[in-house]
């Protein structure tokens, strides 16, 4: 049972450094505008060369541009086009620097809005009087294009920050000195800091779990604004003031979610998860071998520093190397088996295992939206402009940039 309890104390001491690591990529993914440039590469490598091979879209779009346009002059035509889809008219931050706050892009975009854009933008909303059912099957192709490209660009992004967390996961090993098979000799040595580990389960699981939400408030937030956005625009004037009400108050919520004093509050969340976890003696730090630094007062030496043993400085780097690939499998898979250790531990004991699953995350490349309402979008963008409303849908059906 002593191993058993050091093995899940393990797990979930890694759950509280993946719970770290999930704070420090979100604050990459805002500082550095990531998912914005997924979304511009997605829009400009991906989209916009199949869509303009569509007769009537490139044909529009060739006579928006002038007569005999020169390579370079399409070329820039196609960066104008992409800026505006994608491009936030509110605040305008070029996307070729780091910033921090609200940046000038979208990080993501619906569908009706990529179809407003891409019919305001190519020129096709003066042919929709003289030839709407070519432009209708114009963009229902550039529909599903495009549908398509967002599963595969949500999947690859999903791939590539498995693949930042592993490695912010190593690094935070290296630094903090987490060594993962000193950490289970110590549990296994000392059976009470283990189960004041397996005490805290509960406390560790829910600060992962608001880290994780904390994040995906941004995501719910942005649709709410938009919901609301659309709810303004149809309001009628007594019920105007009201709506406009609720929107600012939303927005200036969504907006405190990329302001600097959010992202220092992470930084300071993860500071605060590193030192609690120092605070209960464990072999984490500077004080422990090979940093060896003078250890605080009250706190005990490491065996280690100043042994007559000759150091093994390979051993350590390569048992940190694999501490940090496992940290960085993040807070919620360690949950996940924290979660079932304990049912197997409760079963042992007697007692009955949670029958409930554990948590699970969403699926990264989600399903494509289905023929019916693409045409249902196709049919309302094309309505819209036709009444003569379609730039003000273009702009609603967006969704700001905010966690960037």
């Amino acid at each position: 049972m002593e191993l058993l309890d050091a093995a899940l104390a393990l797990v979930l001491t890694l759950g509280a450094l993946g719970t770290i690591v999930t704070m420090l990529m979100e604050l990459m993914f805002r500082v550095f505008c990531i998912r914005a440039r997924f979304l511009k590469g997605m829009i400009q490598d991906y989209v916009l060369p199949e869509v303009l091979n569509i007769p009537i879209v490139k044909t529009a779009f060739a006579a928006a541009m002038g007569a005999a346009p020169t390579e370079q002059t399409a070329k820039a035509a196609e960066r104008k086009l992409v800026e505006a889809i994608i491009g936030n008219p509110a605040e305008k931050v070029s996307l070729d620097r780091p910033v921090i706050g609200p940046g000038g892009a979208y990080d993501r975009i619906t569908l009706e809005h990529f179809l407003s854009r891409l019919v305001e933008e190519t020129g096709l909303r003066d042919r929709i009087d003289t030839a709407r059912a070519e432009v209708r099957a114009a963009l229902i192709e550039s529909a599903r294009i495009f549908d398509k490209m967002s599963g595969a660009t949500v999947a690859s992004f999903a791939t590539r920050a498995r693949g930042w967390s592993l490695v912010i996961g190593i690094i935070l090993a290296f630094v903090a000195n987490v060594d993962g098979l000193r950490l289970f000799e110590t549990y296994r040595d000392s059976p009470e800091t283990a189960l004041a580990i397996i005490a805290d389960q509960d406390g560790l699981a829910a600060a992962d779990a608001a880290a994780t939400d904390s994040f995906r408030a941004a995501l719910a937030l942005e649709a709410e604004v938009r919901a609301l956005k659309e709810k303004f625009q149809s309001a009628n004037e007594t019920e105007k003031a009201a709506a406009e009400e609720a929107l600012v108050a939303k927005q200036q919520e969504l907006a405190k979610l990329a302001d600097p004093e959010a992202m220092r509050q992470l930084l300071a969340g993860s500071a605060d998860i590193l030192k609690s976890l120092q605070d209960r003696h464990l072999p984490i730090g500077w004080q422990q071998f090979p940093y060896c630094q003078k250890a605080e007062a009250g706190a005990a030496a490491d065996a280690l520093c100043g042994s007559d043993q000759k150091p093994d400085y390979i051993f350590w780097f390569f048992r940190v190397l694999v501490t940090g690939l496992l940290i960085g499998l993040g807070g919620p898979f360690w949950f996940d088996v924290a979660k079932r250790l304990a049912a197997v531990r409760t079963v042992l004991r007697g007692g009955k295992g949670d029958q409930t699953g554990p948590r699970t995350g969403e699926d990264p490349a989600g399903n494509a939206a289905p023929f019916s309402a693409i045409l249902r979008q196709v049919d309302g963008v094309i309505d819209a402009f036709a009444a003569g409303v379609g730039a003000g849908t273009a702009d609603q059906s967006g969704t700001q940039q905010t966690t960037q």
